[in-house]
């Protein structure tokens, strides 16, 4: 059986790793959160801000610059939005960014982002379709033995349940409801039914076809003349495997060089496209998949959703074709301290999205990491005259009072705040460089050992 080692241990055997001073090869990453989006907002106002002061100071060595740019989710139309926006590109990313956002007052009694729209004429083609069906019209049922059946015992249940006060508990009558009231009722069983069973399959959608006013106004062809690589991905729940997108596709995940030509290993890498993006953010059940076919353009062969949902910040393209990168700042947005208990059904879903995405993400960032580092640090430990190259993971400060709502109030506040505490954290992290440019890695921030939630 493989030993496991204690934490003390553990932080013993790295403190002999011998972490030489390096030139950073950096990269960034942005997670999903939906509406905590302000928070890497606020970071690309702070790198613009810094790098322009160190330009005017005559520091042009501390200014922080991405050649690699990865993304999952929201994170990806952030990433897309900055690289095609004019200067100021950080201000101008926010007008953008704001716009997925309501007015506060309207967010109030109509808590709902401006983006996410419900296709009318497909959800009223599905309820027609759902209710002219008789198969699903519970009133020509009755006559099924089952169904009689079910009826009659929920007729006993119901005397029983009044006639037997020790069954007088919330509890109790909740079950009598929902299950000898509601479920034997026709009228109830084809309600239901027509909610959750008609052909639809998410709430709402992004994808309406290359027509749509809203994604026309945005050129992602301007992405191919950038130095960037920019990287997202969605999740093709046909074949059950990620596909990954880039503004230089020829740069291939998984694939090698043979000769002078480029030899792809599947699935390879697509081009971005608008279908694509709106696919990677498609969230099951609030947004419905995208249809995309083998190059990743609108189509009918594929069924695309959140490519975040496998892969929280699309760490495969740096896996499988950077791994010279030695650096990786990430945003990661959503944490749990900022979920609160909820005090409505819009509250209590908000929960389950942020809890789930704070815990992915985490993982996520830890599973890479020590992938990444693992190999290296053994070599280090055996080989004297190993130089140790680990890729140093640092994360961005995550603004706590962030919440889930789609209204200019928590954008602003997340973007603001955001803004002031990465600009703090830039400035303490050039602090720790060498005069040439050089950094020397701290182990805390390669390999990341926790045994509880905080």
């Amino acid at each position: 059986m493989a030993k496991v080692l204690s934490q003390t241990q553990h932080d013993s055997y790295l403190k002999k790793v011998k972490y030489e001073p390096r030139k950073p090869k950096r990269a960034v990453a942005f997670g999903g959160g939906g509406p905590a989006v302000g928070v890497s907002v606020g970071f690309l106002l702070a790198m613009e801000e810094w790098n322009e002061r160190m330009e005017n100071e005559g520091h042009s060595d501390k200014v922080l610059k991405f050649p690699i740019w990865i993304s999952g989710c929201v994170g990806g139309w952030l990433n897309c939005l900055y690289h095609i926006s004019k200067s100021p590109k950080a201000k101008n990313t926010e007008a953008l960014i704001k716009t997925f956002f309501r007015q506060d007052d309207m967010y109030e009694s109509f808590p709902a982002p401006m983006t996410f729209t419900p296709d009318i004429p497909e959800q009223i083609a599905a309820s027609l379709k759902f209710m002219v069906d008789k198969k699903n019209n519970p009133f020509l049922q009755d006559n099924d033995i089952y169904l009689q059946k079910e009826i009659n015992k929920s007729y006993v249940d119901i005397l029983n349940y009044f006639i037997a006060p020790s069954r007088w508990s919330q509890g109790d009558f909740a079950y009598l409801m929902l299950n000898s009231m509601f479920a034997p009722s026709p009228a109830s069983r084809w309600l239901m039914g027509l909610l959750y069973k008609s052909e639809i399959p998410g709430l709402n959608k992004i994808w309406f076809g290359p027509d749509y006013n809203l994604l026309k106004q945005l050129d992602l062809n301007e992405l191919n003349g950038i130095d960037e690589h920019l990287y997202f991905n969605s999740y093709n729940i046909d074949k059950h495997k990620s596909q990954i997108y880039s503004n230089k596709p020829a740069a291939r995940p998984g694939s090698k060089k043979t000769g002078n030509s480029l030899e792809t290993s599947p699935p390879g890498t697509h081009a971005i496209s608008m279908p694509a993006l709106c696919a990677s953010s498609a969230l099951p059940y609030i947004l419905q998949p995208v249809k995309l076919d083998d190059k990743g353009n609108a189509g009918d062969q594929w069924t695309h959703m959140e490519g975040a949902l496998i892969d929280s910040f699309c760490f495969e393209a740096i896996h499988d074709h950077h791994e010279d990168i030695n650096e990786i700042w990430i945003s990661q947005i959503v944490d749990h301290k900022q979920v609160k208990a909820p005090k409505n059904l819009l509250e209590a879903l908000n929960n389950l999205i942020m809890l789930y995405a704070g815990t992915t993400s985490r993982h996520d960032i830890e599973v890479f990491a020590n992938d990444m580092n693992r190999h290296d640090a053994i070599a280090s430990l055996v080989d004297a005259k190993h130089k140790a190259n680990p890729l140093e993971i640092l994360r961005l400060p995550v603004e706590e009072t962030t919440n889930y709502f789609w209204s200019f109030e928590n954008f602003e506040n997340s973007v603001t705040k955001s803004k002031k505490s990465c600009l703090a954290f830039i400035a303490n992290y050039f602090a720790g460089c060498q005069k040439d440019g050089n950094r020397v890695s701290r182990h805390e921030n390669i390999f990341v050992r926790s045994s509880q939630w905080t």
